[in-house]
């Protein structure tokens, strides 16, 4: 019995076929994408594991990104490059092979040179089997061993400037760079970029901490006053605890410097300022005592830079204290010796 279709049902088998192939190769760049995303948050997950990549910890965090580079995208060997500031070439901080202790001899390579064949580009894909025809490939690849056949190049960018390099080096001359492989080298290349910048807030911080700590142990204390009556405090470093007071006190309001100077001394001191500001003075020095938030008297010897707008008018008061106590006293003490030893003769 022979059955015979007619041509709609024969049209509708065909659709079915082909909607049911499109929905196969669907599937499966569905899977393939979504194996993809896997691959790329487990080696997000696997750096986030390790607190160098945010504490600041330069050396350990290019070690962690390296070796996940050879992990995740089965490589004999990543290498990370950072610019030499002082020779200006972007010099090897961190390789990672696989198996581990293999080592390759690698030539520094010049920021302006990668800057330059990198363009706007974020990576570069180099084969050996094409690097006559390409100056930078001929370079990269003079410095590699033989069996070394495919280059994958990822810059490593902070502010729009290249200031490192992701290298990811393989044997395999038919392996062709995929979507995610330069997905993941990109990802590789901002975390580097990140850690960068982590480390550099790291190390500022440690300095601003340190001079902090410097500041605070110094006699010098600073001060910024606004020219009105009283002399409002504008600023102040923190050792002024020295003398007794918060600086709190001070930028509040609370307190004016005026307060704190000895009443004997103001009228002597504010007709010294008036006078310097008048004249058009921009830095004098002056004497005087003033009294601790103990109680204490103390000597500073004032060291006063002048502020001025355009048209000449002060706009602030700066000042470099320091407590000159024990030398006012050492003076006092051989003034006192020297009358007494001139009343003996």
């Amino acid at each position: 019995m022979t059955i015979v279709r007619c041509p709609l049902q024969v049209t509708q088998q065909l659709e079915f076929r082909r909607t049911t192939r499109l929905l196969k190769d669907e599937m499966a760049i569905r899977q393939r994408t979504e194996a993809s995303l896997r691959r790329t948050n487990r080696v997000l997950t696997d750096l986030a594991q390790h607190e160098s990549m945010y504490l600041g910890d330069l050396g350990s965090a290019l070690s962690v990104i390296a070796s996940s580079a050879v992990s995740a995208l089965e490589v004999e060997s990543a290498t990370i490059r950072l610019l030499d500031v002082d020779r200006n070439r972007l010099e090897v901080v961190h390789r990672h092979h696989a198996p581990p202790g293999r080592s390759y001899a690698t030539e520094s390579l010049s920021p302006i040179d990668v800057g330059r064949a990198f363009g706007n580009r974020s990576l570069l894909r180099l084969s050996r089997s094409e690097v006559e025809c390409d100056d930078y490939a001929r370079e990269r690849f003079a410095s590699l061993p033989p069996e070394i056949r495919s280059v994958l190049d990822v810059a490593v960018r902070v502010g729009g400037s290249v200031v490192g390099l992701v290298s990811l080096k393989t044997t395999n001359a038919a392996r062709t760079w995929s979507l995610e492989d330069e997905t993941i080298g990109v990802m590789l290349s901002a975390m580097v970029a990140l850690t960068l910048e982590t480390a550099e807030r790291t190390e500022t911080a440690e300095q601003l901490r340190q001079a902090k700590i410097v500041i605070e142990r110094s006699p010098t204390i600073l001060f910024r006053w606004r020219p009105e009556p009283g002399w409002p405090v504008e600023l102040v470093s923190d050792n002024v605890v020295q003398l007794g007071y918060s600086p709190s006190l001070f930028l509040s309001g609370e307190l004016l410097f005026a307060d704190i100077v000895h009443p004997e001394d103001l009228d002597r001191v504010a007709a010294e300022v008036k006078a310097y500001l008048d004249s058009g003075t921009d830095r004098f020095m002056q004497e005087y005592r003033i009294i601790c938030g103990d109680g204490r008297i103390a000597w500073l010897e004032d060291h006063t830079v002048v502020d001025r707008d355009e048209d000449g008018r002060v706009t602030s008061l700066q000042g470099i204290l320091m407590d000159v106590s024990e030398r006012k006293a050492a003076e006092r003490d051989l003034a006192r010796a020297t009358l007494e030893a001139a009343r003996r003769e």
